[in-house]
């Protein structure tokens, strides 16, 4: 086999103390070509670099992160091109098997973080973000395994569909790489974790209007954007699926005048209605009115839970997850309504907790899940989304609680303004609420047994699999609204990044794939 030219792009900046070893130890591969993007040095950088004989390519004030990356691609002319930062020192041998990869035909070879994911820790912003895009990008396997870190690959074929100039953006990177099919590969790990060097602007100080130091911020939008980026090519669902007959809310009427209730509870009962007389016999005393919708009701259980007071609407097939949530709301009456599902084993005095809740002042009170990111390493697909839809909107105490867990209460007030309808899309709901500034805790936490929420409202057996998918749309849905809203980084810094100076180096480029 013919072997590759091989270039290695560095970017630097004040990088005196390490740049001269990782230089030596680079030229162990005997690379084609070893390129340092210098920007923003004042140290004696630029005079070792030259002093190794590599290609140098400076500039006197910082360019921001991840553009040398870009500037460097733009220059190389190696088939497989190596980046690496400049302030870790990394052995050659560690670097080899990054070559070899796409030397055997891989595009894109990422390092291995996955251990970082197994850690008896709170899983940080930016391992959230990766994990979440990676999901939605339908390459969970990769799992916090992104261009973002490094050191990493790319064989000149991926350069040419990805675009240099994309590369100031690695989530945007690996967003593109999947949708042009290219072949990703997980190399050895390296650590660059404890390794960092800690800067203390980006990694301590917050970022304007943000709850995150500068580099988480940077890190969140950067994602943000590559969803954005998602969403332009395949719709506001990423392409994935519903199923939900929306157009049923609008055969109800919504605005009728309410009786002047209290409390109300609606049961949602799609599938399997398992404890749905114990939860009506255990807050029947406790509620003004309750309201049961679903599908395909066992006519004998319909029948009791009459005789208990409760209402019933059961259409004759499934109506799509979470729409029972929206025709329960517009069918009931009370100040304050409690959500939850016909398949919960719940105690009286545990629903009456989120109602209580509600009525002492907050105005949602949501199940507190977040006792799953202390025990399930690494964090589980739905808790990842959850927490980075928090972490998009700048509320990261919340964690991973979200509205599709049941059970919650909601005050009407609430419901009246961000609207009905929008129930049946929990995400977007929630997120419209907090935009109002409605006050949101997680009162109560209710362990379940198995953390995939979305099935307690459950698809008929047949459509089952397509639960996730319905799950991962609404989390799309809400983001691109809140996009809309803001930008398509959701607000956040993008680290001062030289992007004037990528767009009128982009414009002397001849092939422009995007």
């Amino acid at each position: 086999m013919e072997l590759l030219k091989v270039s290695i792009i560095i970017q630097a900046q004040n990088e005196e103390s390490t740049i001269g070893d990782i230089i030596k130890e680079m030229k162990k591969l005997k690379p084609y070509e070893i390129i340092i993007v210098l920007n923003g040095s004042t140290d004696k950088t630029s005079y070792i670099v030259k002093s190794l004989g590599c290609k140098l390519i400076e500039y006197e004030k910082p360019l921001g992160i991840n553009v040398g990356k870009a500037l460097g691609a733009n220059k190389a002319i190696g088939d497989i091109l190596v980046f690496i930062d400049s302030d870790i020192v990394i052995q050659a041998k560690k670097i080899l098997p990054y070559i070899i990869a796409i030397q055997n035909g891989a595009d894109v070879v990422l390092n291995d973080l996955t251990w970082t994911m197994y850690r008896n820790t709170l899983p940080h912003p930016t391992a959230v973000s990766k994990r979440a895009l990676n999901i939605f990008l339908k390459r969970e396997d990769l799992l916090v395994n992104t261009m973002g870190s490094i050191p990493n690959a790319l064989s000149r074929h991926a350069v040419n569909k990805i675009g240099w100039w994309n590369l100031i953006d690695p989530p945007l990177v690996q967003a593109i790489c999947v949708e042009q099919n290219l072949i990703i590969e997980v190399s050895e790990p390296i650590d660059v974790i404890y390794t960092n060097k800690i800067r203390p602007k980006q990694h301590y100080t917050l970022a304007p209007n943000s709850p995150y130091p500068q580099s988480t911020s940077r890190v969140i939008g950067d994602h943000l954007k590559a969803i954005n980026y998602m969403i332009s090519k395949t719709g506001v669902r990423n392409g994935f699926y519903d199923g939900r007959n929306r157009k049923l809310l609008d055969t109800i009427n919504v605005k009728k005048k309410r009786k002047n209730v209290k409390r109300s509870v609606v049961i949602s009962c799609e599938g399997k209605s398992k404890y749905l007389i114990k939860l009506v016999k255990s807050i029947r005393q406790n509620v003004d009115e309750i309201i049961i919708v679903g599908y395909q009701l066992n006519p004998l259980i319909i029948k009791r839970v009459k005789k208990m007071g409760a209402i019933i609407f059961n259409y004759p097939q499934s109506i799509g997850v979470f729409m029972t949530r929206a025709i329960g709301a517009a069918h009931s009456n009370g100040k304050v309504i409690l959500f939850i599902d016909s398949n919960l084993q719940v105690s009286t005095k545990e629903m009456m907790t989120f109602i209580k809740s509600v009525e002492n002042g907050v105005d949602i009170a949501l199940n507190n899940n977040d006792y799953l990111l202390n025990f399930i390493h690494p964090i589980d697909t739905l808790s990842a989304i959850k927490y980075f839809l928090n972490l998009s909107i700048k509320q990261p105490t919340l964690l991973n609680n979200s509205l599709v867990t049941v059970p919650h209460a909601i005050h009407r007030s609430v419901i009246n303004k961000v609207g009905i309808n929008d129930l049946c899309i929990p995400p977007l709901f929630y997120l419209k609420a907090l935009m109002n500034n409605y006050k949101i805790e997680s009162p109560y936490s209710l362990k379940l047994k198995q953390n995939y929420d979305v099935s307690s409202e459950r698809l008929n057996d047949k459509d089952k699999y397509k639960a996730l998918d319905i799950f991962l749309g609404d989390h799309i849905e809400a983001i691109n609204y809140y996009l809309k809203l803001t930008n398509n980084r959701g607000g956040f810094t993008d680290g001062n990044k030289n992007r004037s100076l990528i767009k009128k180096l982009k414009g002397k480029t001849k092939i422009d794939n995007h």
